[in-house]
């Protein structure tokens, strides 16, 4: 599978971005009963965001300790 780095890199700057964004709606988001239910929902996008990040990373270590072994195997 070959992988675009300056893809996955671009894509992890905007979920970071993105993950940033929802953060500082949920620090800034007054607490009231009206709001439960929006802050329940953008903490539910914010872990999304957060566990895609992670899975994108992991991938992307998998494929570089994957090449870095053919890589050696080769030698």
């Amino acid at each position: 599978m070959a992988i675009s780095f300056a893809d996955i890199d671009g894509q992890a700057a905007n979920l970071k971005k993105a993950r940033a964004v929802l953060s500082i709606l949920l620090d800034t988001m007054p607490s009231t009963d009206i709001n439960e239910d929006y802050t329940w929902l953008i903490n539910l996008a914010h872990d999304t965001v957060h566990d895609t990040i992670e899975a994108l990373e992991a991938a992307v270590d998998t494929e570089l300790k994957s090449r870095e072994k053919g890589a050696k195997t080769k030698s």
